[in-house]
């Protein structure tokens, strides 16, 4: 009887709660087609916690996600192989112009197949490049859409003052991030490659150096955007603590002994309406997780196979004698690290986020 009445109630906040949005934004993904995994639902999941049944077998996601990874890696096997043919047909041309005397012909040969073989590449940087762009904006408007309901989840469940802090802070930090990262880090990072790109075109290295510079600072906005981010809302979310701990302590004396008749009554009620509320926003909570999780794996394992593509391109390249293209290949490699980083990094710093404001108003129990 007594999980009869934790039932309803649960079913009444839900009811409130508009998370049917959220779920339709993980079904809108640009990636939701070919993505191997399938997270539960706020309401599956806020069975399973009831249950005691929650997730799938660790062993069967990371089976999926290795699957589609090799997928992914043969499926941009055909880039290699263009590469690799357009190089080895350039040394050809190269050996046999110069065994003939004519080295004029041999350098407008190789020029002809560096320029296919950067236009390639290029090409396909673009294109991951974008898969980036199009995770972290997807991310990011997740969180715009599921921060709000956390919010209100906190406040229900008696954290009024991390609940109040955390909201402005919260939002202006997601806002905040994801236009740096759009206006910043990942055109900064497009430019080093660029250059990289040129570079190769040239005999000598004549912006390698500004390249690598570019990259490397990038990398160091983005670091120092979640350390700054992170700390932030953490020393927010310990300074609120015990404000609502005394907040939910003095609320609760004050109903059982100055309202008359049913004070001890109400008191029970309003503790076992936060206990509800508690529990509907660790399911949200970890929900939220699981659809970040949702929305980065499919970028991230298709980065990282270009990363194995492009690296496997350098090492091959450099024997047959094609030392700027090997070095641009490896270069490409290290700036799709860069992006996977960035990414990785920008889903880390949301996760956090969750897991604090999940983990929030725990210290105010009545």
């Amino acid at each position: 009887m007594q999980q009869t009445g934790y039932q309803e109630l649960i079913r009444q906040q839900l009811e409130s709660l508009d998370y049917q949005q959220l779920e339709a934004m993980m079904r809108l993904s640009e990636f939701h087609k070919e993505n191997p995994f399938s997270p539960p639902g706020l309401l599956e999941i806020l069975e399973g916690l009831l249950n005691g049944s929650l997730l799938e077998d660790p062993g069967s996601v990371l089976g999926q996600a290795l699957g589609y990874f090799l997928g992914e890696f043969f499926s941009a096997g055909a880039l290699l192989l263009e590469i690799l043919v357009i190089c080895i047909i350039g040394a050809l041309l190269k050996n046999a112009s110069e065994a003939e005397g004519e080295r004029a012909a041999s350098a407008v040969g190789m020029m002809a197949c560096h320029y296919a073989a950067v236009a390639i590449a290029a090409g396909s940087f673009t294109a991951m490049y974008g898969i980036a762009w199009t995770a972290i904006d997807e991310m990011t408007t997740f969180m715009q859409a599921l921060l709000p309901m956390m919010v209100s989840l906190l406040v229900g469940s008696g954290a009024v003052t991390a609940g109040a802090f955390m909201s402005p802070v919260m939002l202006g930090a997601v806002s905040l991030f994801a236009t740096v990262c759009r206006l910043l880090i990942l055109p900064a990072l497009f430019l080093s490659c660029s250059f990289y790109l040129i570079n190769s075109l040239t005999e000598q290295d004549y912006i390698k150096s500004l390249a690598s510079l570019i990259r490397k600072f990038a990398l160091f906005v983005m670091g120092l955007g979640v350390l700054l981010f992170s700390g932030l809302s953490a020393v927010q979310s310990m300074v609120s603590a015990p404000a609502d701990s005394l907040f939910s302590k003095a609320a609760r004396y004050s109903i059982g002994h100055f309202v008359p008749v049913i004070g001890s009554f109400a008191a029970d009620s309003i503790d076992l309406i936060r206990t509800c509320t508690a529990l509907i926003k660790a399911a949200a909570g970890l929900f939220g997780v699981l659809a970040l999780l949702f929305l980065l794996a499919v970028p991230l394992l298709k980065l990282l196979a270009g990363v194995v593509i492009y690296k496997l391109a350098a090492v091959v390249l450099e024997p047959i004698g094609d030392r700027k293209m090997s070095e641009c290949m490896n270069q490409i490699g290290s700036t799709l690290v860069a992006l996977c980083l960035v990414v990785f990094l920008t889903a880390l710093m949301f996760l956090f986020f969750i897991a604090m404001m999940a983990a929030a108003g725990q210290g105010g129990s009545l």
